[in-house]
């Protein structure tokens, strides 16, 4: 009785299996085309008779050109406008924004990520995006941590009230920290721990 299961079992396989064949599409059982070993750059089967059949060659994609200057970029290409709590990218630093410009005031924004960024950058109020200006008003937990490549960075022309912890922590190249003078400026334990170029 188990033997005839088990038999039954295996013919019922094996009609699937024929039946599954007969259903798939040709191209998905064919092989792709092996480059013939005998001749560079043939895609027909190795061992083939006849002339061999060259790969296509990709054309190159085309770039698109950069806007010439003076000449205001598309607006339909311009980045939506962000709402509260959206992350934002300029210049290649990632910010937060926690307010939105309004009635001539500039919005605010939080820099939440440079760890990318090289060489020694400078921050400030007015940055422009979406047709919005903002200012930056505090340095994200670990926003710059463990970036090697950051060798200085002024924040003398922003309005920045906060440097949370580690957020420069083990930048080990960082050799210039220009603070703003905002009369109450808070730096949290840690932020520049493992910064050993600063003096």
């Amino acid at each position: 009785m188990k033997r005839q299961r088990g038999i039954y079992r295996l013919l019922c396989l094996l009609v699937c299996l024929t039946l599954l064949a007969g259903v798939l599409p040709a191209p998905v059982l064919a092989e792709e085309p092996e480059i013939c070993t005998l001749t560079e750059g043939c895609t027909l089967p190795a061992g083939h008779e006849g002339d061999c059949v060259p790969a296509a060659e990709s054309e190159p994609t085309p770039q698109a050109d950069p806007v010439p200057p003076n000449e205001e970029p598309d607006p339909v290409n311009e980045p939506a406008a962000p709402q509260v709590g959206d992350t934002i990218e300029i210049g290649g630093i990632s910010y937060k924004v926690t307010a939105l410009p309004a009635d001539g005031d500039n919005g605010t924004l939080t820099l939440t990520n440079g760890k990318s960024v090289s060489g020694e950058i400078v921050l400030a109020d007015g940055m422009e995006y979406a047709g919005g200006k903002y200012d930056l008003t505090e340095i994200a937990y670990g926003a710059f941590m463990g970036n090697t490549a950051l060798t200085g960075v002024d924040l003398s022309g922003t309005s920045v009230k906060k440097l949370l912890g580690n957020s420069f922590r083990n930048c080990s190249a960082l050799a210039k920290v220009m603070l703003p003078d905002t009369g109450s400026l808070r730096i949290e334990n840690g932020a520049f721990v493992g910064c050993s170029a600063l003096t």
